[in-house]
């Protein structure tokens, strides 16, 4: 059989269009201009940040600590303390209203008696009686021993002395919270000495912190060994979660702020049209997602390069194969808050390379080569 020589005129047009046969090929004609960077599979897995459907609510049993076995007294609390003879006159013990409507105890007997600063408390002929730390049955054996050892007031075995609490110290606190859908709000709270813990003011407050938040409550003291605590509030599914007791403890002057979660974006560049994206609020983001909801032209297969903000103004280069992001849901990585998405063959200036007016894939320019640490590596793309 013979063959008809090629023309001079077809040879001419096969050699023009096998480039454009290549690139037509879609994923597994290959011919599209690897993305540069550095392969998924090589990264920590720090770098890829956690999924917000990982992200649970702490057990609130965290944000309160354990109730003492007793309470114990110190400045501020209200005793009513009742010494025959010394505190009071024989076969008349006064009843005392607690002000409070909300009191754990309505009344008590006895004559109120406040704790000073110095922690003590005074009676009539005594000296000054320490009490701080003291539980309220530990109390009453210091009044008897002042009263019958120390001053000799009255016989020992022959005093009637009752002492019990009337109202409990209070520390005042205030919470900021930024998580409603208006410009925020701040309350001053007394909460009572045993309630002073941060799940407290927060219930106080309108509840838990919603999706509109961070998911932490910043603490901040008047204390300069511990100016500000950051208590986490999310953690991941199964994660042991470290929180001391000190830290949900609040004390006088203390601040709670609950911050509010800044709009969280994405770009995409290297075409027209591409620029900047939302990303979801409670849901995950991955990559083929992310270039299936940007307006502009992307590729469906091949290479894209993730620039993503490792701190300190760097910036570290990730190349994903999309084909295989299809296929493997590792290589499909989530796109984090301020994450650059580059489309292969970015065009001229801070990108490198020639001006190409063809878009994408069709770019001879080809890739441009990323510095894991420079921060001004591609911002924005015509």
């Amino acid at each position: 059989m013979s063959r008809t020589p090629p023309t001079p005129a077809r040879t001419f047009w096969a050699v023009l269009l096998l480039p454009a046969a290549c690139w037509a090929g879609g994923c597994v004609g290959g011919g599209q201009p690897a993305a540069d960077g550095i392969p998924v599979r090589r990264l920590p897995a720090e770098v890829f940040g956690r999924p917000k459907a990982d992200l649970q609510p702490v057990p609130l049993t965290l944000l309160r600590p354990k109730e003492p076995d007793a309470y114990r007294v110190d400045k501020g609390d209200v005793l009513t303390v009742y010494a025959e003879d010394v505190l009071g006159v024989r076969g008349v013990i006064p009843v005392q209203v607690n002000p409070s409507p909300g009191a754990e105890k309505p009344a008590a007997q006895g004559y109120p008696v406040t704790v000073q600063d110095d922690g003590t408390i005074a009676i009539p002929d005594v000296p000054p009686i320490p009490v701080r730390g003291k539980t309220v049955a530990e109390v009453r054996d210091a009044v008897v021993k002042a009263i019958t050892v120390d001053k000799k007031l009255i016989v020992p075995g022959k005093e009637r002395v009752t002492v019990d609490l009337l109202k409990k110290r209070q520390y005042r606190v205030l919470v900021v919270r930024e998580d409603g859908d208006g410009p925020g709000g701040g309350f001053t709270l007394l909460l009572d000495a045993g309630r002073n813990d941060l799940l407290e003011a927060l219930t106080r407050t309108g509840g838990l912190p919603g999706p509109g938040a961070k998911p932490e409550a910043v603490i901040r003291r008047d204390d300069p060994k511990r100016a500000v605590v950051v208590v986490p509030l999310r953690a991941p599914a199964g994660e042991s979660v470290a929180i001391a007791p000190d830290d949900i403890v609040l004390t006088d002057g203390d601040t709670v702020l609950i911050e509010a979660r800044p709009a969280e974006t994405f770009s995409v560049v290297g075409g027209p049209g591409c620029g900047q994206f939302a990303l979801p609020r409670d849901a995950d983001l991955r990559v083929v997602g992310a270039l299936a909801q940007a307006t502009c032209p992307t590729p469906a297969c091949g290479w894209v390069t993730v620039l993503r903000s490792a701190g300190c103004r760097r910036q570290v280069p990730i190349k994903v194969d999309l084909a295989e992001a299809l296929r493997d849901p590792r290589e499909n990585i989530l796109v984090l808050p301020g994450d650059v998405i580059v489309l292969p063959g970015c065009g001229p200036g801070k990108c490198g390379g020639p001006r190409s007016p063809l878009p994408g894939w069709l770019n001879p320019c080809g890739p441009h080569r990323w510095a894991v640490t420079r921060a001004e590596a591609c911002g924005v793309c015509p």
